[in-house]
Parts: structure tokens; C-alpha cells; sequence
């Protein structure tokens, strides 16, 4: 039986394999556990995309990085703002 204890472990496969304590799973132990890569893991625990980023976007981020000074706004007001005029 799968199970999520009380101290944050998931309980499959008969034994002790995943820790989704913090933000998202071990995909690391249980590729372990699997014999597979982490990459061939689908991680449901946390906000990642398993497609990889959209294309252009490395490009685009390489060609821009020294415009990353510094973290994003708190309230992410312009990004907000943004989106709001681009749907309107």
C-alpha cells in the first residue's frame, strides 16, 4: 500500500522511497529505486514542466542575462500589468 506518513515520507514499493518534505519530491531516490534516470520521472510534487522550457526561451535568456540584477518584484506588479493590457 502507498502512503504519506506523518513525517513527510511517501511509503511505496514496499519501502521508504521518496521524501516530499521542502518543495517537490526526490526524484533522485526514487530514480535510485527505479534503476532509471530522474529525467525519465514526472515529479507531480512541485511546479516543473516535464517538456523543458518553451523554445527561444534559452536563447532568449543567454542573449538578456545581464538584465537579471536582481529578484522579481514582490507583488509582481509590472508583470501583472503586463498580462492585463496584452488580454485586454
Amino acid at each position: 500500500m502507498n502512503k504519506v506518513t506523518e513525517d513527510g515520507f511517501f511509503y511505496g514499493f514496499n519501502r521508504r522511497v521518496c521524501m516530499l518534505g521542502g518543495h517537490g519530491g526526490n526524484v533522485y531516490e526514487m530514480a535510485r529505486y527505479l534503476g532509471c534516470a530522474p529525467s525519465e520521472i514526472i515529479d507531480m510534487s512541485s511546479n516543473v514542466n516535464p517538456l523543458g522550457p518553451p523554445k527561444g526561451l534559452v536563447d532568449f535568456l543567454k542573449k538578456n542575462i545581464d538584465a537579471v540584477t536582481c529578484l522579481p518584484e514582490v507583488d509582481s506588479r509590472e508583470i501583472t500589468n503586463h498580462f492585463a493590457r496584452h488580454f485586454d
